[in-house]
């Protein structure tokens, strides 16, 4: 039951942040260079604001943000920028579970 619920909490997340991120980037363009991914924060260091989170696919990424916190299920819109290398994609928009 509880997956059940996170899948649900995970999709309606996902559905906001892609919403949010048309009104930035169009429509078009999202539906051709974004994915959404799923991980957990590992570092989050209040003074920075720098923020690093392991997907589930085991991938590493950072940004700054003040609004996360170690242990932390987050969602992460992600820009592929057009290209077959996932390690020059960029985080859009970051949303805690």
């Amino acid at each position: 039951m509880k997956n059940v619920l996170l899948s649900i909490i995970i999709a309606l997340s996902c559905t906001t942040l892609t919403v949010a991120a048309m009104k930035d980037y169009g429509a078009n363009q999202i539906k051709e260079r974004t994915y959404v991914t799923s991980g957990t924060v590992y570092n989050a260091n209040n003074l920075t604001n720098l923020v690093c989170v392991e997907t589930e696919d085991g991938n590493m990424w950072k940004f700054y943000e003040r609004e996360f916190h170690k242990g932390e299920k987050i969602i992460l819109l992600m820009d592929n920028q057009n290209t077959e290398n996932i390690l020059d994609d960029i985080i859009i928009k970051a949303k805690a579970l």
